[in-house]
């Protein structure tokens, strides 16, 4: 082989270190690329997790105190959870022991953020069964039929030990059919109709005045209401890829 055939394998061999230098450049840049998007999609999930356990974590920290807000107004300190942390950012007194909480989380730098409602709605009632209609006094709300029996009985002893303590409100008109029977007090907003075998063993009281329930709305209402146009779907997405389905329309509850 002489000195030019010697050079010119050489630079051939010279070439092809290049090109395969080249490659595994390549290679390890897709694989870092790679390692970082599931590294940064972990990131997301932990975050998004962390923020929910802040919930949780304020739930039972209202629990132990009512007023744990108001004697320790927001924003409280980060608190750390595995490889990153959550914090409550603002309280915002809503109903009778009702808070709306700003929480986020931060995991390796990602920032995940949540609005929840937290605490307890009481409702009054009037003791007894409340029966709910339409609002029309005329619609027959109820209808017991059969050998079907209202009645009360001390829980402390079981249901063997019925009493005539019962207590029938019903915003509509009832029923009575068959042989069914009310161990106590009927009062309807309309008519009730008891039917020859049947009793009612109290007071009757017919169309009266609407029975007051309290509503089961809350403050939670128009934060839901928000969540139909306005929501995290993009980000949930990102979280939980291929397994997320937003639903669209007024049904989307997405954040």
């Amino acid at each position: 082989m002489n000195t030019r055939e010697q050079g010119f394998a050489l630079l051939t061999a010279l070439f092809m270190v290049v090109v395969l230098a080249g490659m595994c450049f390549a290679l390890q840049m897709t694989s870092v690329a790679l390692f970082r998007a599931a590294e940064q999609k972990l990131d997301l999930q932990e975050s998004a997790y962390a923020v929910d356990s802040g919930v949780a974590y304020y739930i039972t920290q209202l629990e132990l105190d009512n007023q744990i807000f108001v004697n320790e107004p927001a924003p409280h300190a980060p608190l750390a959870l595995g490889r990153g942390t959550f914090q409550l950012l603002d309280a915002i007194p809503g109903g009778a022991g009702e808070w709306e909480l700003g929480l986020s989380s931060n995991v390796d730098g990602i920032d995940y953020r949540l609005r929840g409602i937290v605490g307890y709605r009481q409702l009054t009632i009037p003791q007894g069964l409340v029966i709910n209609g339409t609002g029309d006094p005329t619609d027959v709300t109820l209808t017991i039929t059969g050998a079907a029996e209202v009645a009360s009985y001390d829980p402390t002893a079981g249901p063997t030990t019925q009493n005539s303590d019962a207590g029938l409100w019903v915003n509509g008109s009832v029923v009575l059919n068959g042989t069914a029977d009310v161990q106590g007090d009927a009062t309807a907003t309309g008519t009730i109709s008891v039917a020859s075998g049947s009793s009612i063993s109290g007071s009757i009281s017919e169309n009266g005045d609407e029975i007051p329930v309290d509503s089961f709305e809350s403050m939670a209402a128009p934060i839901i209401a928000d969540s139909r146009v306005s929501n995290d779907n993009a980000q949930l997405n990102a979280i939980f890829g291929s397994s997320w389905h937003p639903i669209g329309g007024p049904d989307n509850f997405g954040d």
